[in-house]
């Protein structure tokens, strides 16, 4: 029997769902748009009603019915379920599981404790007015009443039972809850005490942060301790919920249902630490940024975020406990493939007090962010005055960094610049680069496939400055300026996309081949041949898996792409020249920067036969680079 989804599928065809939230246009067999999770001018979204499916290539979002509606109205799956299953027909009740109505119950349960805690804060009629305190102590730390209500924050008061019997007395839908229900909440303990059941409120004196899930609904909390214990350091400075069926401490990020449209407008997130980090971020307008809210950052939170964007900025405190979750979360994040920079605030700040002392620096420091690689070299360099001891560090602490890099262009540059700005420790280029791809070689071996993931081959980051020019204030300048930076600029590189887009063309001339045109098999082939004379073996490994691996996903973006040229042959030939041609040039180009790096340290050494060498070399490249822009414009 078909499943509920499946049921669903059949009633409703993806281009009709997709047609009632945005314009679509005829394409060929498929239909194409302009995205509605990016900004953009040319359509790049495309719908394919055979395959049922859609995928943008501006931003790589892609899915089926489900997640376009989960996507564009912000639900979760069971809610974009319910929206189109009303649509199709097909009564709720049909798929309304146990759980499902347990989770609601939970959902309403935890909303019914926000609104307790922030009366409390508010109401100085309550327990004494115990919350005017807190509330005064948050705008001391500089966030105003209006982020405090815009975050639903509360306070907890120091009692044993106060929200426990609160909740008994007002019902929920009609229903009293009960304390096994609070317990799995995580808002009251429980024990047996000489057979005697016993419960006491989890939060007391505690400022209260709700934690939201994607949608926006409250998933737990997270207290900060605030009054008579705060002093002796008895109890913890934050508490936590507990995971449940509906929290999940190592998946959840504070902010993330309001910053997640930010994040793709400006085209990068910002990773903060605290609650009032993130608040006092938010507050001056910085909208795209996110806290791991005292969990080490996970790789289900770099999922999260890499939906949105894949260029992420690590803004952690300026201490060694900082230092330390920096360079733990930033290798994590570099094997996912985001492209990570990383901001030096001054000594001894985090966000939130830079913040509250000087906006305009806060801002600065944000705008004079550097790639993960650059800040590492900085500091060991500061760090080191020993050569040997600088040369071992390098090797140790940034070359696997470098390595785990997925696009190999941006590979070349972060060798150049690491070899150039240590020529005083007389580093050679040479070196970095065959460790490099010493440690890319056994990554590929062992099939670490996070390494050479489709975002290798994506676009990189959305043109940020597209956003200043069609207007959007401050903020949107603030975002364009961010990763305006040369050598973002350069990650940017178009033969990326040219390599992703010949990617495509092999998968579409597997698709031809299964509907029995045998020479495109031949083709592609042909072309796995050239272009392993463009990239290392080890890329190559990855990239025959990446091929297997999103097959279906690449004959979206071959069809997309070339469709109707098979019945011209000679167009075809052309297409996958051009991609060639591209790629050698990609090639050429790399090894030219590598050629040029060795000549400044020729040169430098006044070694008159190897600057010889390598200009001869640089010539020769120069030659074949002129030679392929002549057969480009013909």
């Amino acid at each position: 029997m078909a499943s509920t989804a499946e049921r669903i599928k059949e009633r409703l065809g993806i281009v009709d769902v997709i047609s009632s939230y945005i314009k679509v246009e005829h394409a060929g067999a498929n239909f194409k748009a302009r995205c509605p999770f990016h900004n953009e001018k040319t359509p790049s979204f495309f719908i394919s009603p055979a395959r049922n499916n859609y995928y943008c290539f501006g931003c790589g979002q892609k899915g089926d019915i489900f997640s376009f509606v989960q996507e564009y109205e912000k639900l979760d799956f069971m809610g974009a379920l319910k929206v189109l299953a009303e649509r199709a027909g097909i009564p709720l009740e049909e798929f309304k599981s146990d759980a499902y109505k347990k989770s609601e119950r939970q959902y309403k349960i935890l909303e019914a404790a926000m609104e307790f805690y922030k009366n409390i804060l508010w109401n100085a009629g309550l327990y004494k007015g115990v919350g005017a305190a807190a509330l005064s102590y948050l705008k001391d730390r500089g966030l105003t009443e209006q982020s405090a209500q815009d975050w639903n924050i509360g306070f907890a008061p120091d009692e044993w039972r106060s929200v426990s019997d609160h909740l008994i007395r007002h019902k929920v839908d009609g229903q009293m809850v009960t304390l096994d229900e609070m317990e799995a909440v995580g808002l009251i303990k429980q024990s047996n005490e000489g057979g005697q059941r016993k419960c006491y409120d989890r939060f007391r004196s505690r400022i209260m942060f709700p934690l939201f899930d994607s949608s926006g609904r409250v998933v737990g909390f997270s207290g900060r301790i605030f009054g008579k214990d705060e002093a002796d350091g008895a109890s913890a400075k934050y508490l936590n919920s507990p995971d449940s069926q509906v929290f999940n401490k190592s998946e959840v990020l504070y902010g993330f249902d309001k910053a997640k449209q930010r994040m793709r407008e400006f085209g990068y997130a910002i990773l903060v630490e605290g609650q009032m980090d993130l608040l006092m971020s938010h507050q001056v307008g910085v909208k795209n940024a996110v806290a791991t809210s005292g969990t080490a950052l996970t790789p289900l939170h770099l999922e999260k975020i890499g939906r949105m964007t894949k260029n992420l900025i690590f803004m952690y405190d300026a201490d060694n406990a900082g230092y330390g979750a920096t360079r733990r979360g930033e290798r994590l994040a570099i094997e996912q493939g985001f492209d990570v920079k990383v901001v030096t605030l001054p000594k001894g700040e985090d966000p939130a007090s830079l913040i509250k002392k000087d906006k305009a620096a806060f801002i600065q420091a944000l705008k004079k962010s550097t790639h993960v690689v650059e800040y590492y070299l900085g500091v060991l360099m500061g760090k080191y005055q020993n050569e040997h001891d600088l040369i071992k560090a390098i090797e140790n602490e940034i070359v696997p960094d470098i390595a785990l890099t997925p696009s190999s262009i941006r590979r070349g540059e972060l060798i150049s610049l690491v070899a150039a700005r240590g020529l005083k420790s007389k580093i050679h280029e040479k070196r970095i680069s065959d460790e490099v791809d010493r440690i890319v070689q056994k990554i590929a071996a062992e099939g670490r496939e996070s390494v050479f993931g489709m975002t290798a081959f994506a676009n990189g980051s959305r043109n940020e400055k597209r956003d200043v020019q069609n207007g959007g204030g401050d903020e949107r300048v603030m975002a364009a300026d961010m990763y305006a930076s040369d050598a973002h600029k350069s990650s940017k590189n178009p033969v990326d996309v040219s390599l992703r887009r010949f990617l495509a063309l092999l998968a579409y001339y597997d698709s031809l081949a299964d509907q029995g045109k045998a020479r495109y098999k031949d083709l592609k082939e042909r072309g796995l041949a050239e272009l392993g004379g463009f990239v290392s073996e080890g890329e190559m490994t990855s990239l025959h898996e990446l091929l297997k691996n999103n097959r279906e996903e690449l004959m979206f973006e071959g069809e997309a792409f070339f469709a109707g040229e098979d019945d011209q042959t000679e167009l075809l030939e052309r297409s996958h020249q051009d991609l060639i041609l591209e790629l050698e040039e990609r090639s050429l180009k790399q090894r030219l920067n590598q050629y040029m790096s060795q000549l400044s340290l020729a040169e430098g050494a006044k070694d008159r036969v190897k600057s010889d060498e390598i200009i001869q070399k640089c010539q020769e490249i120069s030659l074949r680079l002129s030679e392929l822009h002549r057969k480009k414009r013909t």
